[in-house]
């Protein structure tokens, strides 16, 4: 994500699996694999590419309606305030808070962001 990250300018939300390192990292591989996408590590491959622009949108923060990521696709969001703070909901497919929320001086956000359907033990990221 950071090769990706620091091509763009002003304040993005970036979703991020809510689950260990090697979880995320091995489920990433092996979607990629599926595909045939996997051309080298994948922090520097197409694939570890496309996946960032589908996890990052330019802006703050979510909110309730049509969001775009960096890949061009349209996602419903849909967010409710908790009472720890604001759960989204994107298409269906997952949710998650944001992890920087209240904090002064933020510049955009982090959603920690897990499955909505079994087997809730897979990372939680949109398609790529």
């Amino acid at each position: 994500m950071q090769r990706v990250l620091a091509g763009v300018e002003g304040d993005v939300t970036v979703l991020l699996p809510n689950t260990g390192d090697m979880e995320v990292r091995a489920a990433l591989e092996e979607d990629a694999r599926k595909t045939g996408r996997l051309d080298g590590p994948f922090e520097t491959s197409a694939a570890g590419e496309a996946y960032a622009r589908a996890n990052i949108f330019l802006t703050s923060d979510l909110r309730t309606g049509t969001m775009t990521s960096l890949d061009g696709r349209a996602h419903d969001v849909i967010c409710q305030r908790e009472q720890d703070g604001v759960l989204c909901v994107i298409d269906n497919l997952i949710a998650g808070a944001s992890r920087l929320e209240g904090l002064p001086g933020r510049v955009g956000s982090i959603y920690a962001v897990g499955p909505l359907r079994p087997p809730y033990t897979t990372p939680g990221y949109l398609p790529f």
